[in-house]
């Protein structure tokens, strides 16, 4: 079982940033982002694991309303070096179609 709680560092679309999760099950995940670039705001994050296909699906909510929807496959060629990589789309993104951002984690 990879245990997907805890601090993880993310690179979303080129900004860096901190990611926090915890869980009671190793399912369902609750935590924080933080990106210097937002002048350090902390977002909440909800999200769902499942071991089994190495995959992550979580939400960032963002002032205003707006949300980006992530979602993410862990790589397993490297298994002491976690990373977990995927696209993500933004819903305020004004005059822009629905595009998909570049993102990973990593321990």
């Amino acid at each position: 079982m990879t245990a997907i709680t805890g601090r993880w560092q993310i690179n979303a679309n080129g900004s860096l940033g901190t990611l926090n999760f915890d869980s009671p099950d190793n399912i369902a995940l609750h935590g924080s982002v933080t990106f210097p670039d937002t002048g350090g705001r902390t977002d909440t994050v909800t999200g769902i694991w499942s071991d089994p296909a190495g995959q992550l699906s979580m939400t960032r909510l963002l002032p205003g309303g707006g949300v980006q929807n992530y979602l993410g496959f862990l790589g397993n060629n490297h298994p002491e070096n976690l990373i977990v990589a995927g696209s993500f789309t933004q819903s305020d993104v004004v005059g822009v179609p629905r595009t998909h951002f570049g993102w990973f984690i990593t321990r």
